[in-house]
């Protein structure tokens, strides 16, 4: 039986969702750690329109994931359960969770009887932006802007880009579109990156 400790869980997921969003070669950390365009970001968008059947798809699925990915760390980090479980006995087999040093997280999986890792669900974007945040409100670690900047962000990311790009193909390429990604999804990136970091408030 094989056993993955979860104690860092939060910070996996964050690393994680760092490398999708630079994994293309269009966006890069600057020396203070913020995400921006890499150097050559328009003549590489330039080539792959160009060259590639579908530019930026990947690119968009990417960013997709590894928003949602960034969210559910900054969630977990500041011990906000965004876990359920899955109750079908089908998924009671596989890889069994363990905590060994996170008090918060082995409760939280304890008290669901979460055994393995096939039986958490940690729920999708839509649930994020219209529950959870709100709980990092009232613990007073975001402030309303912030909140409403994160809303915004994440709506406009399950509503329009990853029904777009992730779960249908409409025969149509979804180009980069330089404000999607400077005025709305690099700050909302950067906002939640510095959340992370922010003290834990029990």
């Amino acid at each position: 039986m094989i056993f993955f400790d979860f104690s860092d869980i939060a910070e996996a997921n964050l690393d994680y969702a760092k490398y999708l969003m630079i994994g293309n070669d269009y966006l890069e950390f600057d020396t203070d750690h913020q995400l921006t365009l890499t150097h050559d970001f328009y003549e590489k968008a330039e080539a792959d329109l160009e060259t590639e059947k579908y530019p930026f798809r990947l690119f968009w699925i990417n960013i997709s994931l590894g928003i949602e990915i960034l969210a559910k760390a900054v969630l977990i980090q500041h011990q906000i359960d965004i876990f359920s479980k899955k109750d079908d006995k089908e998924f009671e087999q596989g890889s069994k969770v363990i905590v060994r040093e996170n008090d918060w997280l082995k409760r939280v999986l304890e008290a669901k009887e979460i055994i393995y890792i096939s039986q958490i669900h940690t729920g999708t974007v839509g649930q994020l932006y219209k529950k959870y945040f709100k709980k990092l409100r009232q613990k007073d670690i975001i402030s309303l802007a912030e909140l409403k900047l994160i809303e915004a962000g994440l709506k406009t990311l399950a509503n329009y880009r990853r029904n777009n790009d992730l779960h249908f193909y409409f025969k149509r390429n979804v180009f980069i579109k330089e404000n999607d990604l400077t005025q709305q999804y690099i700050p909302l990136v950067n906002l939640l990156l510095d959340i992370f970091n922010r003290p834990q408030l029990v």
